[in-house]
């Protein structure tokens, strides 16, 4: 990553950029002060700055944070609290974020990917299918415990 020096002045308007144009977290912000070698006083005065001003919300960004990776990204919770971790964002603000996923289309988005992947593993037989499907959906995020309500659900409802 390209270091430079910027003065505090300029570093709190590129920060307001950066803010307008999506949500970003604090620690995304203090790692952008850094590379812009700008001194930790300076950045806590400029994070306070941007937080009275409302360009950074912790809230706001485990909410969009949170949608984006499901819908777009198709990422289970397991991944998306993570991800959140990852951003040193509060438990209190993961929950919220979390809760914009309404059950039951995440259920219905769990079943449709398990379809979906399901016609990969087509040829092999059905023990090692539901292996991999369950692996592959672990490892996307989704519970292991929906995942195995899902497949075992999904398997008896067929016979």
């Amino acid at each position: 990553m390209k270091t430079t020096t910027v003065t505090p002045e300029k570093a709190l308007a590129n920060a307001m950029k950066l803010c307008a144009r999506q949500e970003r977290s604090h620690h995304e912000i203090r790692m952008k002060l850094h590379v812009w070698r700008i001194g930790s006083a300076d950045a806590e005065k400029i994070i306070a700055e941007l937080i009275a001003l409302d360009f950074l919300n912790e809230e706001r960004f485990a909410r969009a944070f949170a949608r984006g990776k499901f819908r777009i990204l198709g990422w289970g919770k397991n991944k998306i609290k993570k991800g959140l971790a990852f951003h040193r964002i509060s438990e209190k603000c993961i929950e919220k974020g979390l809760s914009e996923i309404d059950e039951k289309v995440y259920r219905q988005a769990l079943m449709s990917l398990a379809r979906k992947k399901e016609q990969e593993y087509a040829g092999d037989e059905e023990s090692m299918m539901l292996k991999k499907l369950s692996q592959f959906l672990y490892l996307r995020g989704f519970e292991s415990e929906l995942i195995h309500d899902i497949l075992f659900t999904r398997n008896t409802a067929d016979e």
